[in-house]
């Protein structure tokens, strides 16, 4: 989805310094791992053609935050379509561009076959997904925070609207619920 990515690099090995510091392999992975989950620590870098065809390198922190996305969820994503599992992925819209959202669903939901009846499950404040072709009305939920703090969960289906008549526009002025209260304060 990014074509001026040519290739990955993937690096854990650490410098002449580091290694001294640390040469048994059990200092080395508690010393190079995540404190989340205890996985080994690795430098990625993604190389990347300029405008006269160069190849240059930019380490994968110095991405955009859409790719750095993109680049956790590829794997799992496609391992997930291939095997015909099922794919959460948590605001997809915080980074990724809509036609982005728009391809990760089409490709979950290929009638080709190739999905191999995967699933997706996502979240997004993205409401341009609830004009995808491939997305039925009772496919769409939303949830509804309560003052209470509870949730209400409820279909899109559940809601009796012409085909004329824009999901987009009545979501965005809180026709449907699931929409943030915004509450003005006076100046002071």
């Amino acid at each position: 989805m990014d074509t001026k990515v040519v290739d990955i690099n993937v690096n854990s090995s650490v410098s002449k310094i580091e290694a001294e510091h640390n040469q048994s392999v059990e200092n080395y992975q508690n010393n190079y791992s995540d404190s989340i989950n205890g996985n080994l620590k690795f430098d990625i870098t993604f190389i990347r053609l300029d405008n006269q065809g160069r190849r240059f390198s930019l380490p994968l922190n110095r991405e955009s935050l859409g790719i750095q996305l993109l680049f956790q969820i590829a794997g799992r994503l496609l391992s997930s379509i291939d095997k015909g599992r099922t794919v959460l992925i948590d605001e997809t819209n915080a980074n990724l561009h809509p036609l982005i959202n728009k391809e990760i669903i089409s490709m979950v939901t290929d009638s080709s076959g190739s999905s191999r009846h995967s699933q997706l499950i996502f979240t997004t404040y993205d409401v341009s997904v609830s004009e995808h072709e491939s997305l039925s009305r009772n496919q769409i939920w939303m949830i509804a925070k309560k003052e209470d703090l509870s949730l209400d969960l409820y279909a899109f289906s559940d809601f009796n609207l012409p085909k004329e008549n824009s999901f987009q526009r009545g979501y965005l002025f809180g026709r449907y619920g699931g929409t943030p209260r915004i509450v003005k304060r006076n100046p002071k």
